[in-house]
Order: C-alpha cells, then structure tokens, then sequence
C-alpha cells in the first residue's frame, strides 16, 4: 500500500476521538515514525509534540478526520525524509550602544538551529534603555510551517559611563568665602539612557591659612552602574592687605617722657580686626621725637606697616629761690661766688638740676660803696 504522511498542525492537546478509533501523536523527533512498517495496522496512533504542535497521521485514515474533527485545518504532506525544524537556544549579554538602544537578531542567540529563524516571526528584536535587565525572547525555528521554539535569555546592560566637563575653578579671597558644595555646578552631564545623577563625595581638607586649594569630588552617576567623577577646584588666595584704622596714628607726647597707651588697630577682608605689633619700646625719656614701626599682618602674606611718633618736650622751667643777699663793709669782702648758696632748686624732670654761677654784675659800685647783682642758673637738662 502507498503510503504518504499528513504532518498536522494541532490545536488541541487532549486524546481525539472518533467512534471507536483513537488517533494518537507521536514525537515528530522519533525517526521510527518514518518506518512505514509501524502504520499497517487498521488504524494509527499519533499524538502532539510538545515542542512543535505537530500531529502525524496514515493517509488511509484521513477520511476519519475530515468527518469527525473539524479544527484541524491545515495540514504540510510530508515525504519520509522530511527534515523537521529544531530550534536551539544560546543565552548572551548584549550591550546598549552610544544611542541607547541595541538590536539583536535571531542568529545572535542560535545555538545550532536548523530551520528559518526569527522572533516569534518577527525578523529582530530592539531594547532601549527601559529594558536594562534580563529578557525571555522566544527563537523560532521554522520549516515550511512547521515550527521548533525555544527560550533564550538575554541580558540587556548600559556599559556606557555618563560624560561631564570638571566645573569651572572658583576664586575666593578668604576661606570664609568658600561656597557650600553645589551638585548644580556640573551643567553639561549626559548619557545614551537620559540624565544622569549628580551628588557631591567629597572635598580635600581646608587649608590652615587663606591660602590654599580645596578640591571637590562631584560624582554623575547613570543609574546603570557606570559612573564618572569630575572635579573642581577652590582656589583662596587672599591678595587684600590690612587697612589700618586710623590712617594717621597721632603723636604720643610728654615733658618728661611718653608711653603709647594702646596698639593701634586695622581691619583686614579675612583676619577682621588685626592688633598691630611692634620691637619698639612704647615709653621713652629722651627729650626729642622717636618713631614706633606697628606692623599688621593677617597671616596669609599680606603685611602693611604704620609709624607713630613719640615727642618728649620738657617746656617747664626748673625753680628756686633766689639766694639771700650778702652784706659786707668792704669791697674786699664779696665771697666768691658759691652755687650751694641756691638751696631749694627743683625741676618737673630733672630731680637734681644743675645750678651753675653765670657772673656778677658791678656796674653799681663805687670804691667801697653799691651793689654787686651775682647770677645763677638753674638747669634741668
């Protein structure tokens, strides 16, 4: 008897029935089904493959289904060399390109298929960067409308890191004027998957003086594992000197001597108020005019000097009284002159001043007769 086979494709997965006959499907990847020797019985058993929906049948029986089950429509007569389909699954990792999306085609997850492959009939598959993660495609294989499927895994990632430029260096006079770290100083971040993430890390440690670098760490992250750092510089440098307070210190002045009561004062952009300092000795007793140097320096190399002069002037006269006259007979008795004759001389600052006999004046005598006028000063240095 000649004999063809009916390859099926099922609808159904339960046992078919007929009057008495039971029609069975066999595992299209059993070869023995294509020994005819199997099918001379009165009827033939078959069922569906699992994988492929694929029902066999004895063409003396097909009138049994052409009566009795209307659901199955299409039916691929075979010969008994057809090579049936097999699909066969490779898992891979596929990475997103610089436009955030990637496309795979069967061939890219084929294990060793035989048949015409696709996605379910569609001929690629495009992810984007929503599909970061792992997918389930499922690869067809196909010959002449029968079908092989298998399930690949493929995991889609970003291996893209976002780019950014290093913000821009900022410029400060004092420490105080540091900015608080500001994640919006990074302004051209980007990345294939959208926007990333910026956040600050961290920051170098502050310098002891105004003068110095602090650098940020400012991190853009793109939410898929890949990240970038960019950095940016604080840079203080204090270029102000210290103003002093008063432009024109006065003059210290005294008849004797003279102290400086207090340091002067300036005020600087950084230090705020800067006492002056001086090697200078503040109180001096030398009659005349001497200069103290005050330095300000505000310790971040910036120093301005002022000078103040000090003036000792003694401007009171030293007293005494004046010595009692002397009275003789004659002109051969005038004492010669004696400074001790000036007892009580006295000065604001000198406490022994100097008493010193300047002449006699005789212009009023006459032979034993008249006065003679003797002069002494008083000096007090």
């Amino acid at each position: 008897m000649k004999q063809n086979y009916f390859v099926l494709i099922a609808i159904f997965t339960t046992w078919l029935q007929y009057g008495q006959e039971a029609f069975y499907m066999p595992n299209l990847n059993d070869d023995s089904l294509l020994n005819n020797s199997i099918l001379t019985t009165e009827y033939a058993e078959y069922e569906e493959d699992s994988s492929t929906g694929v029902e066999w049948i004895d063409e003396m029986y097909e009138e049994y289904f052409e009566a009795g089950v209307k659901e199955i429509e299409d039916a691929v007569i075979l010969s008994n060399t057809a090579v049936l389909p097999n699909a066969v699954c490779y898992n891979d990792t596929f990475q997103l390109d610089a436009s955030g999306t990637v496309t795979i085609f069967p061939s890219q997850v084929d294990g060793g298929s035989t048949g015409t492959l696709s996605f379910s009939g569609n001929p690629s598959i495009t992810f984007t960067c929503a599909d970061v993660g792992i997918h389930n495609v499922i690869l067809t294989a196909d010959n002449g409308g029968v079908i092989s499927n298998c399930n690949a895994v493929v995991t889609i990632q970003d291996s893209i890191s976002p780019t950014a430029s290093n913000p821009a260096d900022i410029n400060v006079q004092c420490l105080a004027n540091v900015p608080a770290p500001d994640v919006l100083v990074v302004t051209d971040e980007a990345d294939n998957c959208g926007t990333p993430t910026v956040t600050f890390i961290s920051q170098t440690a502050d310098p002891a003086v105004n003068d110095g670098t602090i650098t940020r760490t400012y991190r853009v992250d793109d939410g898929n594992g890949n990240t970038l750092d960019v950095f940016q510089d604080i840079v203080i440098n204090d270029t102000v000197a210290p103003v002093p307070d008063i432009a024109n210190l006065p003059d210290v002045t005294g008849q004797c001597n003279a102290t400086i009561p207090a340091a002067p004062t300036a005020t600087d952009n950084c230090g705020g108020i800067i006492t002056g300092t001086t090697s200078d000795s503040l109180t001096r007793s030398t009659q005349g005019t001497s200069t103290v140097t005050w330095t300000f320096n505000d310790g971040n190399g910036q120093v301005v000097t002022q000078t103040q002069d000090i003036v000792v002037d003694d401007i009171t006269d030293p007293t005494a009284s004046v010595p009692a006259d002397i009275n003789v007979q004659c002109l051969s008795d005038v004492p010669a002159a004696n400074i001790n004759v000036v007892t009580d001389e006295a000065d604001n600052c000198t406490a022994n001043p100097v008493v010193t006999h300047v002449g006699d004046n005789n212009s009023g005598i006459t032979g034993n007769e008249g006065t003679i006028l003797r002069t002494y000063r008083i000096d007090d240095g």
